[in-house]
């Protein structure tokens, strides 16, 4: 049996980490969606797209993704199973509906805690003493679909951004490492978000 086309749509350190574990892991990673590196912008981070180019992995930057070009693009990919780790920009549900496996995200916060972008950095913000990784199906709304996984993580008061972002890093592998092989065979768990 053939393993499940995975198409990534993702960014980060967190992007990098995971395309690193899914090939290293013998999954079929068929591409990579991600943004056009800004050089000035946090630059003690690797991207993904370095691990991908390296690999002979497609990679694809559209500036824009809602358009009848990128769409008939990912149709042609024909993925399995869209995963979205720190990719900044909505997926339109034109994209999200294609793979049979289904699309998920990888977001930087306890679900239903702390949606949308920068989310560590509003944990800092708002003080809060806990945050996490959640994984989740991608809805047309933000951070809003059913979990499949969550790995919670506890603030220490003198923590900086930095530190945080790669503390819930690793609560993200974590729960990508329990989920990768439920989630290509079909059988991954999924909860209602409790709002």
């Amino acid at each position: 049996m053939s393993k499940p086309r995975i198409l990534l749509f993702s960014y980060s350190d967190l992007g990098y980490r995971a395309i690193e574990f899914l090939h290293s892991r013998g999954h079929n990673v068929v591409g990579l969606f991600t943004h056009e590196n800004n050089p000035a912008e946090f630059p003690w981070y690797r991207t993904p797209d370095t691990f991908a180019r390296e690999h002979g992995i497609p990679v694809y930057t559209p500036g824009k993704l809602n358009t009848e070009e990128w769409i008939e693009k990912v149709r042609a990919i024909k993925p399995d199973l869209i995963f979205s780790i720190y990719y900044r920009n909505m997926i339109p549900t034109k994209i999200l509906d294609i793979p049979s496996l289904g699309s998920y995200n990888m977001h930087g916060s306890y679900l239903p805690q702390i949606r949308g972008c920068a989310p560590t950095n509003w944990a800092l913000a708002i003080g809060a003493t806990e945050t996490g990784a959640t994984l989740h199906h991608m809805t047309a709304g933000a951070d809003a679909g059913d979990i499949v996984d969550q790995e919670k993580v506890l603030i220490d008061p003198e923590e900086n951004g930095k530190e945080l972002f790669f503390k819930v890093s690793d609560a993200a592998m974590k729960v990508l490492d329990r989920q990768i092989d439920k989630l290509c065979a079909g059988t991954a768990p999924r909860t209602k978000q409790d709002e």
